[in-house]
This record gives C-alpha cells, sequence and structure tokens, in this order.
C-alpha cells in the first residue's frame, strides 16, 4: 500500500510540471501566433505574396491551404437531395443503408484523473 500511494504522489508531481509547462506553451503558442499575424500583415501591405523570404538556414513564404470539409450524414443528405432534383424520398434509403454499413469501433480507455479536495473554511474569529 505505501508502494501505492508513492506512485500516486510521483504521478501528481508529474501532472502538475505537465500543467505548468503547458501554461509556457500555450503563452509561447500565443506569443508565436501574434508575430505570424504581424508578419502576414506586412507581406500583404507591402505585395510580398509570391515572395519567399530567405533567413540563414530557412525560409518563409506566404501560403493558403484550401480545406475541404469532413463528410458527414448531413451533407450527404442534402447532395443526394440535390442530386435527385430535390426528390428526398429517393435520398432516404440511400442514407439509411450507409448509416446501417458504418463500423463502430468502441475503444476502452482507462485513465487516472486527479480531483482536487473540497477544503474546509476556517471560520474567522472576531477580535
Amino acid at each position: 500500500m505505501d508502494n501505492l500511494k508513492s506512485y500516486i504522489a510521483n504521478y501528481l508531481k508529474l501532472e502538475e510540471a505537465l500543467t505548468n509547462r503547458n501554461k509556457t506553451i500555450k503563452e509561447i503558442r500565443s506569443k508565436k501566433n501574434d508575430m505570424e499575424n504581424l508578419i502576414i500583415k506586412l507581406i500583404e501591405e507591402n505585395n510580398l505574396k509570391n515572395t519567399k523570404i530567405n533567413l540563414n538556414h530557412c525560409y518563409i513564404k506566404y501560403n493558403i491551404n484550401e480545406i475541404i470539409h469532413p463528410l458527414n450524414i448531413e451533407f450527404l443528405k442534402l447532395c443526394l437531395i440535390k442530386y435527385f432534383n430535390g426528390d428526398e424520398k429517393k435520398s432516404v434509403p440511400i442514407i439509411e443503408f450507409i448509416q446501417r454499413e458504418r463500423n463502430i469501433n468502441k475503444k476502452q480507455t482507462i485513465s487516472l484523473k486527479k480531483f482536487k479536495n473540497k477544503s474546509k473554511k476556517k471560520k474567522l474569529l472576531k477580535s
């Protein structure tokens, strides 16, 4: 039982260290994002969108990424209704078939969670 308490104490120390480092990382990430926004603004203002800016061993380049949204049931319904020229009845069996055919992956996750003990407030005595 003493080993368990020792392990838990070490676990809690490690968790606290991670929490502190994550706060620091969050602050650094925020500063980096602010700097990135400033650089993008300057690139746009100075018409440098097609320019590769070299710095020592690396370079930066203005880049725009296009992202395709993931498929979901609602989007599939809309597309099928559009494909069938507004005939929703034709799209229903297809959507139902797709929903039945989806695999359900169950993943069991066992983890430890830290909870803070509720401390009792001490009543202050008036003098």
